[in-house]
């Protein structure tokens, strides 16, 4: 939204262009419209807002709202987009209850704490991207939830963010993470999120996730390669993004073969998919190791029986 265009009260629009999808209210008792489409609407204010009690999807992205309150008169909500707004906590909500909400975008606003999901038994996705979250606070989980959309922030650790037990998309990336703590409590886990970070190792909880499919960790600050070995706990993982990293390699190899060597199972690295001529190379090299450290125990053990009857 322009900074020189003054901001209006939603009271002052007209919302005849802004309602649609007519239809029976929740208790069959009557009609009204049960969706709102208020983007770019210059929207400093929520005054007004009171009385679309049976609204089910509302859209109020980029406009410049502060104050949330007058939308805990959204009992029958499903959908509620406040994206790209002026939005700095969301405090009027804790005594709320929205018992329909199943998506709720609060991304490009002002938040600086990971708000608790407590008034919203039923969501599924949440999506709280480009904020300056720095803390998790006291985020207490959520028993329901299956997306989540954490990335741009500003979180220098997950400690506090587990205890979801149907998450199954997490997107960390573009934050301050320096490692992968605080990652328990996510047993159905499938796709995982932490490029664009400073993640010096990859160990974490991987045997909680067993249903993982997916890893995104580039552009990190990761050097060892073969730390990769410690995604072999996770059996379904195919896909996996391990670019734009300082590996430290020998002159024989690459990212895309150690990381075949690691975990045989793997079907795409980086976007591209493996082919079988890769594979026959990772295995090749990882026969010729295993023989040459086989080699290396024999030679060592003779020296040290000679050493011995010396």
């Amino acid at each position: 939204m322009a900074d020189d265009l003054p901001v209006v009260p939603f009271s002052e629009l007209s919302t005849r262009t802004l309602l649609s999808n007519i239809g029976r209210t929740v208790d069959g008792q009557a009609f009204a419209y049960r969706s709102l489409g208020a983007s770019c609407k210059r929207i400093g204010s929520l005054k007004g807002f009171d009385v679309f009690v049976h609204l089910e999807h509302v859209d109020l992205s980029s406009n410049a709202i502060k104050d949330v309150e007058p939308l805990k008169s959204l009992p029958h909500v499903v959908k509620l987009n406040l994206s790209q707004n002026e939005i700095k906590e969301l405090r009027p909500w804790e005594e709320a209850s929205f018992t329909h909400l199943a998506h709720l975008d609060l991304s490009n606003n002002s938040l600086k704490e990971l708000p608790s999901l407590a008034p919203f038994p039923a969501l599924l996705s949440a999506c709280f991207a480009d904020n300056g979250i720095k803390h998790i606070g006291d985020f207490a989980g959520h028993e329901k939830l299956d997306t989540l959309d954490l990335s741009g922030n500003s979180l220098s650790n997950l400690t506090g963010l587990g205890n979801m037990p149907e998450l199954k998309h997490l997107n960390v990336s573009a934050n301050e993470l320096k490692d992968l703590g605080g990652l328990e409590g996510f047993p159905s886990m499938r796709v995982l999120n932490v490029s664009k970070n400073g993640i010096q190792s990859l160990e974490g909880p991987w045997g909680e996730m067993v249903d993982l499919r997916e890893i995104q960790a580039s552009k990190n600050a990761l050097v060892d390669i073969k730390e990769c070995v410690t995604f072999r706990q996770l059996p379904l993982l195919r896909r996996l993004g391990i670019a734009d990293n300082p590996w430290r390699l020998d002159s024989e190899t690459d990212v895309r073969t150690e990381a075949l060597i690691c975990h045989w199972r793997l079907e795409f690295i980086d976007g591209q998919a493996v082919t079988k001529e890769e594979l026959e190379t990772a295995r090749l090299l990882n026969v010729r190791r295993l023989s040459q450290e086989q080699e290396e125990r024999r030679q060592a053990e003779e020296a040290a029986a000679i050493r011995q009857d010396d």
